[in-house]
């Protein structure tokens, strides 16, 4: 049964014939722009405003010839467009359809869709084309995205694959004394370092409440603070190391330890780690070196900060990436790198003032300081130059911290600073290699990134190595 036609659409199409301003409007608004093309004189092609536009480009300054477009297709891309084209004039039930890759203005990569028809005369020879454009270049960046994303997925479950394998050899030889326990206190597992610590073997600590080994003036109030845990668990030190934490020996005696807690999710329901270090040598050996440390403290954070941002400064940041490297070179250990750069920041000194200016970076500093992850080193080593060091991390998975760190500052607001228009970063990201013999290196490589990244747009994240595959295309 063959649908109706509505009157709508044969109503439509008489409009189209009659008034010429409802084909523009239907071409401007859904498409990025129309072809027509004279196969009998293929050098005559028109070429609709709003293609030129897409690529970045004054519609007045091309002429309506084909080799207009054939000189910004990428080349490989021109073969498989020709080779469409000859196969939908020998046979029309052959689509002309691709999507093929133009260079804009800016010298960026644009994605446009190109479909296409063949206009026959009534021996069906085919005398001209017409043709859509459709730009897809946000669709293609969101798939690589996308696709980049799939990767720190894939490692990520690689690490926790081999993390799982050998999690129970550590656990059981872990220096530190550990304890599996369930929500309701009893120890279902511990380690010899445990055994050591506590008096207990192994067997008798699975057989005991974990709040046995509390002293009998704080057991009450641990038994407390194990429910709340239970009930809202975190990865946390349990108590204050100044203060000081107790643990009963079997034999009753006391040892001041340090307590961190984590839990983890098991068949049984969710079960708290503890991990338990005596640290009655390290107590004895912070008192005896409390004065010196605090005579020294305020010339360290002198020698190794920043003053205006309160981050580490360049001469710190060497030091930790010349040890980054070390460990690289030793460890094979993945470390990343980014560059940051304020975009178009000497205008606002120019149109604010220095004291604006440094308001800016302290803000955008205390932004970027609150994405950094324990473990990397976030530094200021220039004027608006940021670096931030990112230990046993690959290109790939830090750029998607870079992003969300771009975002970030993209959408924060500066109105207290006295600036309304939005401020922006570009980021460079580059990694350790074996051929790598200081940091100096490193550094070249996120810079080039980086330059890239300001010399196409601004306010976007490069990795150096998307850079050699784009110049190996």
């Amino acid at each position: 049964m063959v649908a109706e036609q509505s009157y709508l659409k044969k109503e439509l199409y008489d409009l189209i014939k009659q008034d010429d301003s409802i084909f523009d409007f239907l071409q401007e608004s859904s498409l990025d722009g129309l072809w027509y093309w004279d196969l009998e004189s293929p050098d005559s092609e028109w070429m609709s405003p709003e293609f030129w536009k897409t690529l970045g480009i004054d519609p007045a300054t091309k002429r309506h010839l084909a080799s207009e477009w054939q000189d910004l297709i990428h080349p490989d891309d021109l073969k498989v467009a020709i080779s469409n084209f000859e196969k939908h004039l020998e046979n029309p039930e052959h689509p002309y359809d691709q999507i093929v890759r133009y260079t804009h203005d800016n010298g960026s990569t644009v994605w446009v869709r190109c479909r296409g028809l063949a206009i026959r005369n009534d021996a069906g020879k085919p005398i001209r084309m017409l043709g859509a454009h459709n730009d897809i270049t946000k669709l293609k960046e969101i798939e690589n995205r996308y696709e980049k994303n799939l990767k720190a997925l894939d490692e990520l479950y690689a690490t926790t694959k081999v993390a799982l394998e050998e999690s129970s050899e550590i656990f059981n030889k872990s220096p530190d004394a550990t304890l599996q326990v369930d929500d309701q206190g009893y120890i279902v597992r511990a380690n010899d370092a445990a055994s050591n610590l506590f008096g207990y073997s192994v067997t008798e600590l699975t057989e005991m409440n974990v709040d046995l080994l509390v002293p009998d003036q704080y057991r009450h109030n641990h038994v407390n603070h194990r429910k709340d845990y239970s009930k809202n668990p975190s990865i946390r030190p349990m108590g204050t190391f100044r203060k000081g934490i107790n643990a009963k020996h079997k034999d009753g005696h006391e040892i001041p330890v340090e307590i961190r807690l984590g839990y983890i999710s098991t068949r049984y329901g969710r079960h708290v780690l503890a991990t338990i270090r005596d640290i009655s040598e390290y107590q004895e050996l912070i008192s005896s070196l409390e004065e010196q440390v605090s005579a020294n403290e305020t010339l360290v954070l002198q020698a190794t900060t920043d003053s205006l941002t309160n981050l580490h400064n360049r001469r710190y940041f060497e030091d930790v990436g010349g040890r980054a490297l070390t460990s690289f070179k030793r460890h094979k250990t993945l470390c990343s790198l980014m560059l940051i750069d304020i975009d178009h920041f000497k205008s606002v000194n120019d149109a604010h003032g220095h004291n604006v200016g440094d308001m800016v970076l302290k803000k955008i500093a205390d932004s970027m300081f609150g994405v950094v992850r324990n473990g990397d080193t976030l530094a200021r080593i220039g004027g608006e130059e940021f670096a931030m060091l990112l230990p046993v991390t690959s290109s790939i998975a830090t750029e998607i911290l870079a992003d969300r760190l771009r975002e970030r500052i993209e959408n924060s607001s500066f109105v207290d600073c006295g600036i309304e228009t939005p401020i922006t970063i570009s980021i460079g990201i580059a990694e350790f290699t074996s051929e790598d013999h200081d940091l100096k290196g490193l550094m070249e490589r996120a810079d080039h990134a980086l330059y890239y990244a300001k010399e196409h747009g601004r306010n976007r994240v490069v990795n150096y190595v998307d850079i050699v595959e784009e110049y190996a295309l």
